[in-house]
Parts: structure tokens; C-alpha cells; sequence
């Protein structure tokens, strides 16, 4: 799960509420063809097939995620739905939730959406990949996957 705003520092006395964003970027994949001119001459269609996405968060340290823990954790409450996801317990040092489809899982250090992004999902739907560009995007999370939603096509300005 990502969170969309977060609390900045304050102005004042009055928190200001900032939105955290998330931006596709489209740019021309250069290492792929310096890796493609060791075998063979690049060509003009390699050059307008030669492109990469990734995103991009404004404030990775504040987009809050979680992430499945691949240890042991042979001191888990019995009946770890008791703890419903509101309560955390600690493990082997390091404090988990309960996640009915996703087992103990962590506080994710970092961006869940840059994290998954290009890994674990698909580009959003509409966004040209044969132009550089940056793209507005949302994330929606379902219990199980990433998809990148696509807010505005013609928002897409030059990367």
C-alpha cells in the first residue's frame, strides 16, 4: 500500500499536507545500445526501439509500503489473524504485521511503486514508450498486484 499525502514539516503552527506523487519516465535506453554496439553496428531502428521506463517518486523516504519477510519466525503469535494487521509484533528484532494473504511482513525502507514498478507490473496502460517522456501516473494496489494508472496522456512532458 502506498500513501498518497504525507505531513511536512510544519509552516507556522499549521501542518502543511504535501501529496506524494509518482511520474512513468520514458527515456532512451543508451547503456542497452552501447551493449548492442559491441556485437554489431546500432541502427536507425534499433535507435526507435531503444527505450526503458522506471518511476519516479517525489519523497521515497515518506511512501509508506510494506514487504513480504522471507524469515523464519518460529516465535509468531499462534494465531497470527488475531493481531487483524493493527498491531505490531516483533521478530527476530525487527517489527512485523500480520498479513492474511502475504504472511509477516516489514516496513518498506523506500518507494513500494519504484520498487515494483517495471519488476512486478505492466507500463500504465496509454503511455507511449517510443518518445522520452514523464508521466503523471497513479498507483492502485489490489491484494496481490501493482497497476500504473495513467492520469493524463497529454501530460507527458519531455524527460
Amino acid at each position: 500500500m502506498t500513501s498518497t499525502t504525507s505531513t511536512a514539516p510544519t509552516e507556522g503552527s499549521i501542518p502543511v499536507t504535501v501529496p506524494i506523487t509518482h511520474h512513468a519516465v520514458v527515456e532512451v535506453d543508451d547503456a542497452g545500445l552501447a551493449q548492442l554496439a559491441k556485437f554489431r553496428p546500432v541502427t536507425d531502428e534499433d535507435r526507435e526501439e531503444a527505450f526503458i521506463w522506471r518511476v519516479e517518486c517525489s519523497d521515497p523516504a515518506r511512501c509508506e509500503g510494506w514487504q513480504e519477510c522471507g524469515e523464519d519466525h518460529p516465535d509468531a503469535p499462534d494465531d497470527p489473524d488475531e493481531t487483524g494487521g493493527d498491531e505490531s509484533v516483533t521478530l527476530h528484532g525487527v517489527e512485523h504485521t500480520w498479513h492474511t494473504l502475504h504472511g509477516w511482513v516489514l516496513r518498506m525502507d523506500g518507494c513500494p511503486v519504484e520498487a515494483n514498478a517495471g519488476t512486478w507490473c505492466d507500463p500504465p496502460e496509454g503511455m507511449p514508450l517510443d518518445r522520452p517522456g514523464r508521466y503523471l501516473i497513479e498507483a492502485d494496489w489490489d491484494d496481490t498486484d501493482l497497476y500504473l494508472l495513467l492520469v493524463d496522456a497529454e501530460a507527458g512532458d519531455p524527460a
